[in-house]
């Protein structure tokens, strides 16, 4: 399996409605048209202030228009993506809303564009000073409108930029997610399961993370995926956060590496754990399904019985850091088609 990344998007940069309006117009302020020789003909004089005001204009129109159209242009087509990246950007936004934002810049800049053609036409139409400086004036004071009116849709898709830039670069090759209810010890099994130095990166996802390390079994290599913690709740009352979990474990999971604490000290009794893992073995028909259980040293030695009696094909997490991690990788060997 290649060993390579999926690319996300290009960084987008999205400035606010009031720093666009300002940039265009300061820019505008800075160019004016010089008169060369003063004439004493008034022709020549509006002729003059014709051409000023159309510079203007167009210097703003043409500002406005390009930083709505960066943005715009920038966004991925979202049914394109790769699912993961997708459904972990649905965990936080709505895409219909996002999408609408994306068509309003769109629409905004046409109709900036059709204003600029109008209000210079009357202006080279014009014959008096005064009425050239209230064409433009309307001009300006119309194409601010329109920024002003994308105020909450430049926020909205900075937001989810900004989000965008934080997803994790998953590479494409065998991957395991690793599973369970908050606090099991899932980052702990992952420092464990990766090699004695991993490259283990954080990627933050408002309070949470998805945290990658990697291993080789023989010549390939194998990347681990520590999720945020999956709550016993149906699909539709998950939280963002559990939204993120799942969509790693749907979209990039060869195996899944369900984690239950037998000194129930996450909170959660083991009865609730037996029913998560049952509940997105369901879920998940068509992935594979490890168990291990963790933190034996502090589990009573009923807790321990009982988590055995429950997970009877579970790899049983001893203090020895190797034989645990030798036990995992040997099973993925035997059960997942890998090769030493």
């Amino acid at each position: 399996m290649k060993n390579k990344k999926n690319k996300k998007t290009r960084k987008i940069f999205i400035k606010t409605a009031d720093e666009i309006i300002e940039k265009a117009f300061k820019k505008a302020a800075k160019t004016t048209e010089k008169k060369g020789k003063k004439s004493k003909y008034v022709k020549d004089e509006l002729t003059f202030v014709k051409r000023d005001a159309s510079t203007k204009m167009k210097i703003v129109s043409e500002i406005i228009r390009e930083e709505l159209q960066v943005i715009e242009k920038k966004f991925p087509d979202f049914e394109r993506m790769p699912n993961f990246y997708r459904d972990t950007i649905k965990s936080a936004f709505d895409l219909g809303q996002v999408r609408k934002g994306i068509s309003s810049l769109k629409g905004s800049s046409k109709e900036i564009r059709k204003l600029e053609m109008k209000y210079s036409k009357s202006i080279w139409q014009a014959r008096q000073k005064m009425l050239i400086g209230k064409l433009k004036k309307e001009f300006f004071g119309r194409t601010a409108s329109f920024v002003k009116r994308n105020r909450h849709n430049l926020k909205l898709l900075k937001e989810v930029a900004i989000f965008m830039e934080k997803m994790p670069d998953i590479k494409e090759m065998f991957t395991v997610s690793i599973a369970g209810f908050p606090n099991v010890g899932k980052s702990t099994m992952l420092g464990r399961l990766t090699d004695s130095k991993p490259k283990i990166e954080s990627y933050q996802f408002t309070t949470q993370s998805i945290m990658l390390g990697y291993t080789k079994i023989g010549y390939e290599e194998v990347q681990f995926a520590d999720t945020p913690g999956i709550l016993d709740k149906n699909p539709g009352q998950r939280n963002p956060v559990e939204k993120r979990a799942v969509a790693a474990i749907k979209n990039i999971s060869n195996v899944i590496l369900f984690v239950v604490d037998a000194s129930e000290q996450c909170g959660y009794p083991l009865e609730e754990q037996k029913k998560l893992f049952k509940d997105l073995k369901k879920e998940f028909k068509d992935k594979s399904f490890f168990v291990i259980i963790n933190k034996t040293d502090i589990a009573r030695e009923e807790q321990l019985h009982e988590a055995k009696k429950m997970f009877k094909e579970a790899i049983v997490s001893g203090e020895g850091l190797k034989e645990t991690k030798e036990e995992v990788l040997e099973k993925l060997v035997k059960e997942a088609g890998l090769k030493k």
